[in-house]
């Protein structure tokens, strides 16, 4: 798209027409495509812009009056403006050395302009460039904030005084006063006028946004406001970006925004999903829009969000991210038709046939893609593909009808080939053993097989890569394995379609790799090879286990089914390893899965944290002999030869029950550790009563972050979320699914306390199905065992909030609200923007001098406000001061509500390591004790009472 053109310099209403056009257009795009401010500011003219797209102005009152400006039509003072790389103090300096000159723009600590007569300026800049400060005049003249506009005032004072104001709908900064606008007329009139007459202070602006929670810059428009906040917070943890630039001009702009929101967890308004309500974003960062007055100005869109001004739940956790002009627009998945969403502007007012020309582009733009769209969508994805050619055969359990089962045979006199390949699927269809390797539990009659995750272990996909080598190489035995390593989980529910490679090394080997998720070098032999002797070396401090092999699994220390459950004894265990019996089952790989369970029961019994382990990688497998029968017995010795904080590393050998000789021996096994505390341990066992929330005294529940990383991240996801919550998970930026998903847990948590106090059985996190209705406010749907659509039988209303590394859910039979928010980082300007005066005065008593003390209680109005708000269904909505706190004590608040009953609020810290909060609850109903699950279950089946030493073993 062409970028929009320079306007005539020497024109000054001419200028501020397309600037102010321009602003409006790329602010109505932003806010079709759901990019919506918390806060709006400007910079020069961009502080009107800004007032205009945040409805102070009605629209039509606006365009009555730019209509009414003709180019050259305002007199201006002739008097130049030149920008200089130093700070206001040390210009305003030379300007008064100089006589005559003023600075009319602070841009940042490194940057300002100076404003004069033309002689005076240049005096200015020649005594700034003796001290080696650089400056340049610019090329334009109006005399705009500065005291020498006074005396041409009146050609717009009487103008400004009829133009209708109105409350704005997203709040507005000003770079005048530094502060929000004023919520009077007369007072908005006033600083209107101030704003002419006064320096632009926008680095002192940017730091006043930066301290009341603002974290996100998006300028609309193109200029170098983003440089000035650079600047001005340089070292801070911000986000700037522009909707328009030389680089990217029109829609690559626009997606760019969208873009670098979305990496940044400010999703677009479309994609949010708000704790509680429209007034609540869980995107965890507040947002500004601004525009500039002398390049592009611009404002932003308009919707409530979750919080203004210092009130932004932030996370100030996150890493800095900087995007230069450089940057390349980053794309959106594939399945989302950004084209689609282009703005529709047919309505929007153009000032000049250019920005009518832009609007037509975005116009066409759109429909365009929507036909592509809806054609591709018609024929569907395969409609023109290009046929692939036909792979290689291998001849793997588990392959489709007509893939290709026979081995392919080369000439007597060819060489094997050195490389086959295919595409194969796995699935329950082809490999339906994998039914008995699922790694959660849910009801029996679940309806989603992929909620149960089965998997297929990574000793059947050594007979997978085995089978793969011999089709390469016909007439060889499989003698072992090396340097097996395991990528990633292969789920068959849904079917994975992934492509299987085998490369010949020498005569010997073959490398096997499922692309993605496994790679193996198979070995190769005439024949089988003869086996050692076996190691009979006692095991340190040996002593009989404490878990029947049959508890194994009718408690779930091992989530393996029938076809996988090949662990027959586990005789001893001891401070470096274990014994047991295996017993050979039919399933591919079930007898060396029964070897890994053993290996892994010993970490379950002698870590005493993260005992959640899964294998990764083998060094070495060596087979011996004939492969054991089905229902053969294998003595079984796992050997443990080093631990670490993530891993444990060992060695494993079968021997034949019945003479004794050696018919596997696994060396190098490591496991990896992933997290799994007090809470996480027990939902190994009993899901379906057990949780990772701490349920509260009060009925409300709280949860932690309990993952140090994503792999353990996912165990607990999965462990919690139905196929289309992982979906929606899967969409969302990385750095905000740890929040998304304690929200998830806490709700999910929540409603299972509540549901088990009304006399309801086991219920297994999937059941809970959380979404949000048309207002974004959390639903709690029901999903029962048998059915496949989620229903809400049980009248339950749900309130959630989360902050940093903490979320906090409310579910009851009435409206209930509820907030978190840390003690740290509420400067004063928090009390301006959420307190109303009297509140400020009942602040004052209860502080009583003490700052520590103003700051919890001042946190305490807020989240108090924020539950109120929830309860109501509306949220703050932007406007924090509507809901008022009219008593305060150490036993609860009350907020008045505007056309309802006040709210009882009780508030309680917690505490995350060094850190604390302020929660805050509505108390409408009788506080509840606390549920307790189901009797059928609970804490008292968990093994996990069994008393073990720490191992000597364990090392950081």
């Amino acid at each position: 798209m062409a970028r929009l053109p320079a306007q005539d310099t020497n024109d000054i209403v001419g200028r501020a027409l397309e600037a102010l056009g321009s602003g409006r257009l790329l602010a109505a795009a932003l806010d079709r495509l759901g990019v919506r401010a918390d806060v709006l500011a400007g910079h020069s003219l961009g502080e009107w812009t800004a007032m205009v797209v945040a409805g102070m102005y009605p629209t039509s009152a606006v365009d009555v009056f730019l209509d009414s400006l003709r180019p050259g039509s305002l007199a201006v003072p002739d008097l130049v403006y030149a920008a200089v790389a130093c700070g206001a103090p040390r210009a305003a300096a030379a300007c008064q050395a100089v006589g005559g000159v003023v600075v009319s723009h602070e841009n940042c600590p490194h940057q300002c302009v100076v404003c004069g007569p033309a002689d005076a300026v240049r005096r200015v800049l020649e005594v700034l460039r003796t001290d080696g400060v650089l400056g340049q005049e610019l090329p334009f003249r109006s005399g705009f904030h500065t005291p020498m506009w006074e005396p041409y005032l009146d050609q717009v004072r009487d103008a400004f005084g009829r133009l209708p104001l109105r409350a704005a709908e997203v709040p507005v900064w000003s770079a005048t006063s530094v502060a929000p606008y004023p919520g009077g007329a007369a007072e908005v009139r006033d600083l209107t006028i101030r704003h002419l007459l006064e320096p632009v202070r926008f680095g002192a602006l940017a730091e006043r946004l930066y301290e009341s929670g603002v974290r996100a810059f998006v300028q609309v428009g193109a200029g170098s406001l983003g440089g000035f906040v650079d600047d001005a917070l340089r070292g801070a943890d911000v986000l700037t970006v522009a909707a328009h630039g030389a680089r990217q001009p029109g829609l690559a702009g626009l997606v760019r925004v969208q873009a670098a929101l979305w990496a940044e967890g400010l999703a677009a308004a479309s994609q949010r999903d708000g704790s509680d309500g429209p007034a609540e974003v869980q995107t965890g960062r507040g947002s500004a829009v601004g525009g500039s007055g002398s390049s592009a100005p611009g404002g932003g869109g308009k919707a409530p969000v979750r919080r203004t001004g210092p009130a932004v739940r932030l996370d100030l956790g996150s890493p800095i991210v900087r995007l230069d002009a450089d940057a390349v627009p980053a794309a959106p998945p594939a399945s989302a038709p950004v084209l689609r969403s282009v703005p529709d502007l047919r309505g929007f007012p153009t000032p000049s046939p250019v920005l009518a020309a832009f609007a037509a582009i975005l116009d066409e733009a759109g429909d365009a893609a929507a036909r592509t769209m809806d054609a591709w969508q018609l024929a569907g994805p395969g409609a023109a593909a290009v046929p692939a050619p036909a792979p290689l055969a291998l001849p793997l359990p588990g392959a489709a009808a007509g893939a290709g089962a026979a081995s392919p045979q080369p000439a007597a006199a060819e060489e094997p080939p050195l490389r086959l390949s295919q595409r194969r699927e796995f699935s329950l269809r082809n490999l339906p053993y994998v039914a008995d390797h699922c790694i959660y539990e849910q009801h029996d009659d679940w309806a989603d097989d992929s909620d149960r995750f089965p998997v297929v272990p990574m000793t059947t996909l050594l007979d997978l890569t085995g089978e793969a080598a011999r089709a390469l190489v016909p007439g060889r035995v499989v003698s072992g394995y090396d340097e097996v390593r395991a990528l990633r989980w292969l789920p068959v529910a849904p079917a994975t379609d992934a492509e299987m490679t085998a490369t010949r090394l020498d005569a010997d080997r073959v490398r096997v790799e499922i692309a993605g998720f496994t790679s193996t070098v198979v070995r190769l032999a005439e024949a089988a090879e003869a086996p050692p002797k076996p190691d009979r070396t006692p095991l340190t401090g040996e002593v009989p286990a404490p878990v029947r092999a049959a508890a194994l699994y009718a408690d779930r220390w091992m989530f393996h089914g029938p076809g996988f459950a090949g662990v027959d004894e586990v005789t001893a265990v001891g401070d470096d390893g274990i014994r047991g019996v295996l017993r050979t089952l039919p399933a591919p790989g079930a007898l060396l899965d029964a070897a890994g369970q053993l290996f892994g029961h010993w970490m379950q019994l002698r870590l005493p944290t993260d005992r959640l382990v899964f294998p990764v990688s083998v060094d070495r497998v060596r087979l011996y002999g004939p492969p054991p029968r089905n229902g053969d017995r294998l003595l079984a010795t796992a050997r443990i030869r080093h631990v670490t904080a993530t891993t444990v590393r060992g060695d494993v050998e079968l021997c034949d029950a019945r003479d004794g000789m050696v018919r596997a021996r696994l060396l190098g096994w490591t496991y990896r550790r992933f997290a799994a505390d007090e809470r996480v341990w027990p939902m190994k066992f009993t899901p379906h009563t057990t949780g990772v929330g701490e349920p509260q005294p009060e009925g409300w529940v709280l949860v932690r972050t309990r993952w140090p990383d994503a792999a353990s991240q996912e165990l607990v996801m999965r462990r919690y979320l139905g196929a289309a919550e992982r979906a929606e998970f899967a969409t969302r930026p990385p750095r905000t699914r740890s929040g998304w998903l304690l929200g998830r847990i806490a709700v999910k948590d929540a409603v299972r306390r509540a549901l088990w106090a009304r006399g309801e059985g086991p219920i297994y996190p999937a059941e809970v199905r959380v979404a949000n209705d048309e207002n974004g406010r959390p639903l709690a749907e029901r999903v029962f065992p048998g059915e496949e659509f989620p229903v809400r039988r049980d009248k339950l209303h749900v309130s959630l909030a989360h902050k940093h590394r903490l979320a906090v859910a409310f579910a009851d039979r009435v409206p209930v609200g509820i907030d978190i928010e840390a003690l740290t980082g509420h400067p004063e300007s928090l009390e301006q923007v959420a307190l109303a005066p009297d509140e400020r005065s009942l602040l004052d008593r209860l502080a009583a001098g003490d700052p520590d003390a103003r700051q919890e209680w001042l946190v305490r109005f807020w989240c108090a406000k924020e539950a109120a708000g929830k309860a109501d269904g509306t949220g703050l909505a932007g406007r924090p001061a509507q809901r008022r706190v009219v008593r305060a004590d150490e036993d609860g608040l009350v907020v008045a509500v505007p056309g309802g009953p006040d709210r009882e609020v009780r508030t309680r810290t917690v505490a995350d390591g060094a850190d604390r909060y302020v929660v805050a609850w509505t108390s409408s109903s009788p506080a509840s004790s606390p549920s307790a699950p189901p009797a059928a279950g609970g804490h008292l089946t968990i093994p996990s009472s069994v008393t073990v030493p720490p191992s000597p073993l364990e090392s950081p």
